[in-house]
């Protein structure tokens, strides 16, 4: 997984725009500071707020990849 790959490029994008907070995290984190490790997922952690969470539900792409997930989140 190629952590500049259009795809995820928008799906920071569609964070970054709607300010939602978060941590790249585990393997992609690594590869991010230059370090060689291959990873096949995305790890990130979102500050849990009732604030982030309205922010990220009105990510559009976000809302492409995960609806199951957001509809759990009690949003």
């Amino acid at each position: 997984m190629d952590f500049l790959d259009e795809v995820l490029l928008l799906f920071w994008s569609s964070l970054n725009n709607h300010d939602v907070k978060y941590i790249m995290v585990g393997g992609f984190a690594t590869r991010f500071h230059g370090f060689n490790r291959s990873t096949d997922d995305l790890d990130i952690w979102l500050y849990d707020t009732l604030d982030n969470r309205k922010n990220l539900s009105a990510a559009p792409f976000w809302n492409v990849l995960t609806s199951p997930l957001l509809q759990s989140l009690k949003i």
